[in-house]
């Protein structure tokens, strides 16, 4: 007789659906994840579950402090380390190192967030520069999900405008209002979002979530009014926009990850013409610059996802015949205007 396994656990964050029984909560305890269909259990986010084999079989109301303490226990199975970037010269090292204590906040937020089942937005420009970045962050996410055995409540967008818009911040309020957590939803803004037209979003945004911005564009006069407190730009570290925002957030994802990243800060270098980049036609840093500066402006796929640029950089063939097809593109546009 198989022996009935038990576990005590705090409901988190519950995901709406159509019908009621197919609602999906996300439950805490202090070493694990749990996600399951409501069917007829019925129960809300606070309260603390009773399950046997990974299925709900009793609930009462659980304290704050309860579901707190939990949190930060399996919030310790993740260690915001150092990063462990290999950078191409020391004066990005230095900025790097500048910013860490920043990033590891930014981190330990973001941590939070994915673990508890809040939900997420990540919105990233459509350039190498912005890609790189959305890539970098996704296999920090993926690090943790395989690490627990879940799959978070993330949606990804790519911004075809530099702006957090008004029509950005309703569909990213559509998409919360979805979702009933405990913790805030988070918005997380890869390498755009300094600019006037952002503004209005933003001070919206900041009224019901949480925000962390990704740049490295030179912030505007009357800016500071604005920002979010967890708003990154090398600008404020001793560096400028030759940091570019895809090693920022390489940076950041090697800090939950330990990964080495540095073939994406080489890339984004690249594709945003860095004055830390190494411009060798041909090399790996290259290829992934064009490719993913041709992936994001092709207009075929509405809105793309860093797992399917992931596809194409992790695959050797796909790469090569992919920035094979994006430079005689470039070759043809080149005759043409000749």
């Amino acid at each position: 007789m198989t022996a009935m396994k038990s576990n005590t656990a705090i409901i988190a964050t519950v995901r709406y659906a159509p019908d009621q029984n197919a609602d999906t909560y996300t439950a805490i305890s202090d070493s694990s994840i749990f996600k399951f269909n409501a069917g007829i259990f019925d129960a809300d986010i606070g309260f603390r579950i009773t399950l046997e084999n990974g299925k709900p079989i009793s609930k009462m109301p659980a304290q704050i402090s309860e579901y707190e303490k939990m949190l930060s226990e399996l919030m310790k199975k993740i260690e915001i380390r150092r990063s462990s970037v290999v950078a191409v010269n020391r004066e990005v090292e230095n900025i790097a190192e500048k910013m860490e204590s920043t990033l590891a906040i930014a981190a330990n937020l973001l941590l939070k967030s994915i673990l508890s089942g809040a939900p997420i937005v990540v919105r990233f420009h459509n350039d190498a520069d912005g890609a790189s970045g959305a890539i970098a962050l996704y296999k920090a996410i993926r690090y943790i999900e395989d690490k627990f055995g879940f799959e978070s409540n993330i949606s990804w967008r790519m911004n075809r405008s530099i702006e957090y818009s008004a029509e950005d911040f309703y569909y990213d309020q559509v998409f919360f209002k979805g979702f009933k957590s405990i913790e805030k939803p988070l918005v997380v803004i890869i390498d755009f979002g300094t600019n006037k037209g952002s503004e209005k979003s933003i001070v919206e945004a900041k009224k019901s979530c949480n925000i962390i911005i990704l740049d490295h564009h030179i912030q505007y006069e009357g800016f500071e009014s604005v920002k979010p407190e967890l708003y990154i730009n090398p600008w404020d570290f001793g560096g400028d926009s030759n940091f570019t925002a895809g090693a920022l957030v390489s940076i950041f994802g090697s800090l939950i990850t330990g990964l080495d990243l540095s073939n994406l800060i080489k890339a984004s270098f690249v594709g945003d013409f860095s004055t830390y980049a190494e411009f060798v036609p041909g090399s790996e840093q290259e290829k992934i610059a064009v490719v993913l500066d041709y992936l994001t402006a092709s207009k075929q796929v509405k809105n793309i996802s860093p797992s399917y640029l992931l596809e194409f950089i992790e695959s050797k063939a796909k790469l090569e015949e992919t920035y094979t097809h994006a430079k005689n593109l470039m070759v043809e546009a080149i005759d043409a205007g000749l």
